[in-house]
């Protein structure tokens, strides 16, 4: 409950300061020209990635869809976790007629998660779907460069490998909008 408190603080804040930001033709233009995009992200969507890369197109100049691809490992003393995920989902910028506006969405990620166990007692493997609820912040220049920054809540499923692992995980994506 306190993630979801600090992730209404920041929306509250992000949306505060958007609004301070001078008005003017050239904003109001800025989502509407850059519809595709391509970005890289650190911890990003897919969830629970560590790095991915994603595609995106905006629907509206509020509304955009995203899918990608993204992978993670998690050493440990007795097992070395990996994963690989793929997954799609949708943003809802709310200020879309500004450079900085506030941003949340929802996703869908299917993960195949291995475990190699040490001392020779071979593999496992397990295939998951999860989901994640995002908020942050989504910056974009007048010539398409996209940067976002904010949290996900990553909706455990109620078994499978990520069903005590994370919680909550911060994101930061870099991007193109062309």
């Amino acid at each position: 409950m306190r993630a979801i408190s600090r992730i209404a603080l920041c929306l509250w804040l992000a949306a505060t300061l958007a609004s301070l930001s001078p008005r003017s033709a050239e904003t109001v233009e800025l989502r509407h020209g850059n519809r595709f995009g391509a970005a890289v992200g650190v911890l990003a969507d897919p969830v629970p990635s560590v790095v991915s890369a994603e595609v995106s197109y905006d629907l509206a100049p509020s509304w955009r869809l995203h899918g990608g691809l993204g992978a993670g490992a998690s050493p440990g003393f007795l097992e070395d976790r990996t994963w690989q995920t793929y997954g799609a989902g949708v943003r809802f910028l709310v200020l879309p007629q500004r450079p900085f506006s506030p941003v949340c969405g929802a996703s869908l990620t299917h993960a195949t998660v291995k475990w190699d166990f040490m001392l020779g007692l071979g593999t496992e493997t397990q295939d998951t779907w999860t989901g994640g609820l995002s908020a942050g912040l989504d910056w974009q220049t007048r010539v398409g460069f996209n940067a976002a920054i904010g949290a996900t809540v990553l909706l455990k499923p109620s078994d499978g490998p990520f069903e005590t692992t994370w919680g909550l995980l911060p994101f930061l994506r870099l991007g193109w909008l062309f």
